[in-house]
């Protein structure tokens, strides 16, 4: 539950991102946490970690990456589910290669067990989670692949949020955003909350964005909930993207603008 609630409603990519790494690092313990978005080629890799990696590694791992265990056996079946170094190749194995001897070793990682969010045939896009010691366990395994379609469908949403900000960025200003909602009966405080909601923000942000407590966001929302005929943050979220591009296609619309000339 508490991995859940902390990426659960978290729209903007970057944000969704961030908090995935952090609560599963903390809650599956592990000393390193990345997602990894490799392409074909061996210069299409992208990689967030948390913390950042010892100087001088990443280009070892740009080099070497097809020889990470887990992700070979991905790329070859297409099985994203959680697995881990050891259900793949012994110690002596790991520690023969490349990969390990200029990555995992001098970083201190000994064990890891990773999952996919996307898995296609020219690109994979993984959570993998690292620690010295000891071995993570059957029942962690357990755990990521109960929650792996949870966090696919919630990866999903923010993808297509961010696409549908960026396709409706063009759609007014802050003002003009707030205003639209006002128009649907909104204050002025619940518009601006749904407003950085619509942009993917979390409700620790917005807190600290308008200088109010955690619970006066979750009322002013469940408030804005109601107006909006939205049960959650998404459809609210789409609400209010609907009612902005509304209000911008009738101030654009050719009979208002012959009616104001």
């Amino acid at each position: 539950m508490e991995i859940i609630e902390e990426v659960i409603g978290v729209v903007d990519l970057d944000e969704f991102r961030l908090s995935l790494l952090r609560v599963l690092k903390r809650v599956v313990r592990s000393d390193a946490a990345a997602l990894n978005d490799l392409g074909p080629g061996p210069d299409e890799v992208a990689v967030v970690v948390i913390p950042d990696p010892p100087p001088g590694l990443f280009p070892h791992y740009v080099r070497y990456r097809d020889q990470n265990p887990i992700a070979a056996y991905m790329m070859r079946t297409r099985d994203g589910r959680a697995s881990r170094f050891s259900d793949h190749v012994t110690r002596e194995e790991l520690e023969a290669l490349p990969l390990y001897q200029l990555v995992y070793g001098p970083w201190g990682l000994h064990h890891q067990i990773a999952f996919t969010l996307v898995a296609g045939p020219r690109r994979m896009l993984a959570i993998a989670l690292s620690r010295g010691e000891p071995d993570y366990t059957d029942e962690e395994r357990d755990l990521l692949n109960r929650l792996r379609p949870l966090l696919i469908s919630a990866f999903r949403g923010a993808v297509e949020h961010t696409r549908l900000r960026r396709a409706l960025a063009e759609h007014g200003d802050d003002a003009e955003f707030v205003a639209a909602l006002r128009e649907h009966g909104l204050t002025r405080r619940e518009a601006e909350v749904v407003r950085l909601v619509a942009l993917g923000r979390s409700n620790g942000y917005v807190a600290g964005e308008l200088g109010v407590s955690d619970r006066t966001v979750a009322k002013h929302l469940e408030h804005a909930f109601r107006k909006l005929d939205a049960r959650t943050r998404s459809q609210a979220s789409t609400r209010a993207w609907e009612l902005v591009s509304a209000a911008k296609a009738d101030r654009t619309a050719p009979g208002l603008r012959s009616a104001s000339s």
